[in-house]
């Protein structure tokens, strides 16, 4: 599932730039969270196959970190840098204007400055920061970005790493999930999708609330992991090697992205995007043969080890993108990317997306290659 996985990351970049000949994809919201499907359907399965014994829990949980941190730290450090740079050559640019004004907001915020700082470096609880803005005088819970003077988020350096946040709290709990039996997965995927159902009700149906509230976004987590325990139960045994169910449900779910702006208006009913959850639909269901038609694919895995660095790495290669423009091209325009006005011309999510991928094979090759043999070390000295 390799392949898909970077779709969907270039999904998140088209997301975050502009429309790659008039062409959006999925979405970032439909995007991420595609993306905890996968990761409840890993995270089921490496625990029920590789740390299937109780003194393997602590292993996961280093192997999880470094999966993690270490590129993100990468970064994070280059991002600061970044900003620094830019700050003493250019002074408040449109670039670092965010940034700048981020900073002298953070005097205001007293003892919140070291959690918003140590949420920065460690990830845990950044999500928490899309939620929270400050009045003037304390710290509140927000229905919507724009409710409070000074919203939290503008003080994540990696805007989207948020999301790593929420999978941390899913690590956290996966190792007492994934053995357990199908019926609690499912009592518990009935409890979080009524916290979501809830929150439609009572209003909070908007950005943040709508895809970045961990109570209901563990929904998506959830049925990743019933798919595995419905997949290892037999339930697909007759179609599993169906060539062309494989290859119908492929076409179907690509195409279902390259569409999904067209037939989002269409099938909307009562402000229901009702096409967003066709697809999740036929991604749960697509899921079990979209995992044993790859998984022994080395292309596919190599394509889908660029997933995660295109994703943390793409709003840094936007910067860099925008600088250069600003820098040496005549026509520019104004994107918006996390608070940011920054300076954009001709096919910059096309070089978004470039720059994006070549920074993330590098990435891997230094970086992740690197850890991935002390992860596999981990492993093997624990048995």
């Amino acid at each position: 599932m390799g392949t898909i996985r970077l779709l969907l990351a270039i999904s998140v970049v088209i997301a975050h730039s502009t429309p790659v000949f008039g062409q959006r994809l999925w979405g970032g919201e439909i995007a991420v969270e595609l993306f905890f499907i996968i990761s409840g359907f890993y995270m089921s399965l490496i625990l029920s196959e590789k740390y299937n014994t109780p003194d393997k829990i602590v292993i996961f949980y280093k192997n999880r970190f470094l999966k993690l941190f270490p590129i993100y730290w990468t970064i994070l450090i280059l991002s600061i840098s970044f900003f620094v740079i830019i700050y003493i050559t250019f002074g408040k640019s449109d670039i670092v204007k965010n940034i700048s004004n981020s900073l002298d907001n953070l005097n205001n915020l007293g003892i919140y400055s070291i959690y918003i700082f140590m949420s920065n470096i460690f990830l845990l609880g950044e999500d928490l920061l899309m939620f929270l803005g400050f009045n003037g005088d304390t710290i509140i819970f927000t229905k919507s970005f724009s409710d409070t003077k000074i919203p939290l988020h503008q003080f994540v350096i990696v805007p989207q790493s948020w999301t790593l946040s929420l999978e941390i709290m899913f690590y956290l709990i996966a190792p007492f999930i994934a053995r357990k039996s199908i019926k609690l997965v499912i009592f518990l995927f009935s409890i979080s999708v009524l916290i979501k159902l809830n929150l439609w009700i009572t209003g909070y149906s908007n950005d943040p609330w709508s895809y970045r509230f961990i109570l209901s976004e563990l929904a998506f987590f959830f049925i990743g992991m019933i798919m595995y325990k419905v997949y290892k139960l037999g339930f697909y045994t007759k179609v599993i090697e169906n060539k062309k169910l494989f290859f119908f449900g492929l076409i179907s779910f690509i195409l279902s992205g390259y569409f999904y702006y067209d037939f989002k208006t269409i099938l909307d009913f009562n402000g229901i995007d009702t096409f967003k959850y066709m697809i999740y639909l036929l991604f749960v269901l697509f899921l079990p043969l979209l995992f044993v038609k790859t998984k022994s694919n080395k292309i596919d895995r190599y394509i889908g080890e660029l997933s995660y660095p295109v994703y943390i790495v793409h709003i840094f290669s936007m910067y860099l993108i925008s600088l250069l423009y600003s820098c040496f091209a005549d026509n520019t325009y104004i994107v918006h990317i996390s608070g940011s006005s920054i300076p954009f011309g001709e096919n910059f999510e096309l070089f978004s997306i470039c720059l994006s991928i070549l920074l993330s094979i590098l990435l891997n090759k230094f970086i992740q290659k690197k850890v991935e043999k002390i992860r596999i070390n981990n492993l093997k000295g624990n048995d």
